[in-house]
């Protein structure tokens, strides 16, 4: 079976550089655009479910697929993406100057939980291949997620043996599609696609 993953569309935050984290930020005017061309992009495509995040950037990216393929979307709490506490609104550099040396942990030791209400990396992690894992053991058909970048970003490091050091390594867009394939005998899961954005080209001419 495969998996198609999809990051939720760009919101204001994004263009801002701010950390969202589980805050529920909407999409902005583009990133609705961007949704409507990934579900024309997919309207083809034969999916038995849609999984999403509840937080409304990925909710409403999600609806709009569901509206194109004639499909309900389930929300799962272990699909939001990674909650970063007090950062939470802040860039990486006034995160960085609330607490520069709480910030360095977390970045050089992304395992370890730190508390304060910020999620570690190799936490976020765990909980998203165990909601992965729960999907595909529940059905045998294709299907999609719509998530979020650090979630995605977690997922993809966890299936391509990436340190969560070295996270950075690869782009995850606004409304990208990873196509995922799982093999339910060896329960082993590939990346057959990475980042695709070319639904999105039309947006950029």
């Amino acid at each position: 079976m495969e998996i198609f993953v999809i990051r939720h569309g760009q919101t204001k935050w994004n263009q801002e550089a701010r950390w969202q984290g589980s805050m529920d930020i909407e999409l902005d005017e583009v990133g609705i655009l961007q949704a409507e061309n990934l579900a024309n992009a997919l309207k083809d495509l034969s999916f038995s479910k849609i999984y999403a995040s509840p937080l409304s950037r990925a909710k409403v990216t999600a609806e709009t697929i569901a509206g194109q393929l004639n499909l309900e979307v389930e929300y799962l709490e272990d699909l939001k993406e990674i909650c970063l506490g007090p950062w939470q609104g802040k860039t990486s550099e006034e995160a960085y100057a609330h607490n520069p040396e709480l910030f360095t942990l977390w970045e050089k030791e992304p395992e370890r939980e730190i508390g304060f209400g910020i999620e570690s990396y190799g936490g976020l992690q765990k909980r998203a291949v165990k909601v992965l894992t729960d999907i595909c053991q529940g059905t045998d058909e294709n299907c999609l997620i719509v998530s979020h970048g650090a979630w995605i970003r977690a997922l993809v490091s966890h299936i391509l043996y990436i340190p969560l050091n070295e996270r950075l390594c690869f782009d995850i867009d606004n409304t990208s599609i990873t196509v995922i394939k799982y093999n339910p005998k060896k329960n082993r899961f590939k990346i057959k696609t990475l980042n695709d954005i070319n639904h999105l080209k039309n947006l950029s001419e």
